[in-house]
């Protein structure tokens, strides 16, 4: 949250993190065209080739097998809450989201590290 309170007046007009000409960034079909080139998915059929759901997936899939609740991992994807449940469980579980993000990070800086030397950890 400090990194992004203090990148706000930095930016000159509504969005904190603006691409070219303070609009909103609309890179990631390159980004995502990189990634896949990389991986060998550049040929791949579109039902089979990676996307980024696929990170998506394996956050809810990975930390729930580390014991995480789902729904909290829900909470953390940003998926909203339907029905009854959606009216009545209001809590915002913030310490525990925190506690899921950490444990993501971990785990995949983790999985970086064993790939290669070219990984960069980014000091705090």
């Amino acid at each position: 949250m400090a990194i992004l309170k203090a990148r706000k007046p930095a930016a000159k007009g509504e969005l904190v993190f603006p691409g070219a000409d303070d609009k909103p960034y609309t890179g990631l079909d390159h980004l995502l065209t990189r990634i896949r080139k990389r991986i060998g998915h550049a040929d791949t059929k579109k039902a089979e080739r990676f996307s980024f759901h696929d990170v998506r997936r394996s956050f809810v899939s990975l930390l729930a097998e580390r014991g995480f609740d789902v729904d909290l991992l829900d909470q953390c994807l940003g998926h909203s809450r339907k029905g009854v449940f959606g009216i009545y469980q209001r809590a915002s579980r913030m310490a525990e989201r925190r506690r899921a993000l950490e444990a993501w990070g971990e785990l995949i800086a983790g999985e970086a590290g064993s790939q290669g030397k070219n990984v960069v950890a980014f000091r705090a």
